[in-house]
């Protein structure tokens, strides 16, 4: 029995992964962007179709219908801002990066004092621990000083990651 007409949604999703992993790494900015457009503007349409949709059914529905209302407010709002001003979205990963940061240097400082005290109270602590402390500070103070290198480099990463998942499903669906 062939067994190939099968395969070929797995490997339409393939080669969807390689296409955006490529793209990802090669201009994680642009391709994020791009994408941040394309959800404002879908957003923008559903959002408009519920409004139209409640203003034509506002007499056949009566109050029942604010639903649409309610749903088509925000999503026309997040459409136009996600579609106008793509970069100010993105640059929120950047501010999320930077809280991430932030966290990172705070539980590093836990560590570091969590290290320290069962030391002193002679509790068995191992090494790793101040090791883990202190990347984790050096991590934080990184991302924090660069949050757009960092939110590039994330995106960079994934987009290495989509690749080498595609190669290991392909040569699963090779396989199998």
């Amino acid at each position: 029995m062939n067994n190939k007409g099968n395969k070929t949604p797995a490997l339409l999703f393939v080669l969807f992964e390689i296409a955006v992993g490529v793209l990802l790494f090669r201009d994680p900015e642009g391709f994020s962007m791009t994408i941040i457009k394309i959800l404002g503007i879908v957003s923008l349409a559903i959002g408009i179709v519920y409004l139209l949709s409640y203003f034509s059914n506002r007499k056949k529905y009566g109050s029942g219908g604010y639903g649409l209302l309610i749903l088509s407010v925000p999503a026309i709002i997040i459409g136009a801002v996600c579609a106008i001003l793509p970069k100010w979205v993105y640059s929120l990963f950047a501010v999320a990066v930077v809280i991430y940061g932030i966290v990172l240097i705070v539980t590093s400082v836990f560590k570091t004092r969590n290290y320290f005290e069962s030391k002193k109270l002679g509790f068995p602590v191992s090494k790793l621990t101040i090791l883990s402390a202190v990347l984790s500070l050096i991590l934080g103070i990184v991302i924090t000083i660069n949050p757009f290198g960092a939110t590039e480099f994330a995106f960079t990463f994934a987009g290495i990651s989509l690749i080498i998942e595609a190669v290991i499903d392909f040569i699963a669906l090779i396989i199998v």
